[in-house]
């Protein structure tokens, strides 16, 4: 457990910072192509996130998980990328590498757009199912992507699903922040490991998940 992450239940406590000024930051997630599905080689279909409720089907694809997630990728991201450009604002793909791989022209337009680029993991899948060598390999590999279509390299990493060792390999990756937290409204630094890392907490409050979240 030395490199596994702590747990700060105090944060700021009775000092938290007042009078500063706060940036709010857009993400768009960028998956569709990039969850589980047989087609990726993966052992059964995706069951996480979706519009209906559904059981993971294991060794065969699921063909309404599939159509629903390709709304996301046929017309979601065009449509988000007109929300914003209409209002000048700009906002973070949180790519998926695989997904980047698949879908490929929404992400140009993106990118040319003017969006910035978070690491969202190579593959939408929970990465403590993985050995540390495979995750340093799909941060490696989601580090290389962003630097081909950019020609910069990513500041920051937010893997969703997070493994006990994804903190450390994102701070010896050289990344200057993650968003694998949800425990606070302000950043802060995690100095867990081999340099300080600044933590950008995620929030929930807007994400599709919560659609999921609220099923009776």
């Amino acid at each position: 457990m030395i490199d596994s992450p702590t747990r700060d239940m105090i944060g700021y406590g009775a000092h938290r910072p007042e009078g500063k000024r706060i940036a709010v930051n857009f993400c768009i997630k960028y998956e569709e192509g990039g969850e589980r599905c047989i087609l990726n080689g993966d052992d059964g279909s995706e069951n996480r996130i979706s519009d209906v409720i559904v059981d993971r089907r294991l060794g065969g694809r699921d063909l309404n998980i599939e159509s629903s997630y390709n709304f996301g990728s046929r017309i979601g991201y065009w449509r988000l990328l007109k929300a914003f450009t209409d209002r000048g604002l700009p906002a973070t793909i949180n790519l998926v590498g695989l997904a980047g791989e698949q879908v490929p022209d929404p992400l140009a337009a993106m990118i040319h757009a003017g969006f910035d680029i978070q690491c969202h993991g190579w593959r939408w899948i929970d990465y403590a199912t993985l050995t540390e060598a495979e995750e340093r390999d799909h941060i490696s590999r989601s580090v290389a992507q962003v630097v081909r279509l950019t020609g910069e390299r990513p500041l920051g990493y937010y893997a969703g699903l997070p493994s006990l060792n994804t903190r450390r390999l994102v701070t010896e990756a050289g990344f200057l922040y993650d968003s694998d937290a949800y425990d606070d409204e302000r950043p802060y630094w995690s100095t867990e490991f081999s340099r300080p890392l600044l933590v950008l907490p995620y929030s929930l409050d807007t994400n599709d998940s919560r659609f999921a979240r609220c099923r009776l």
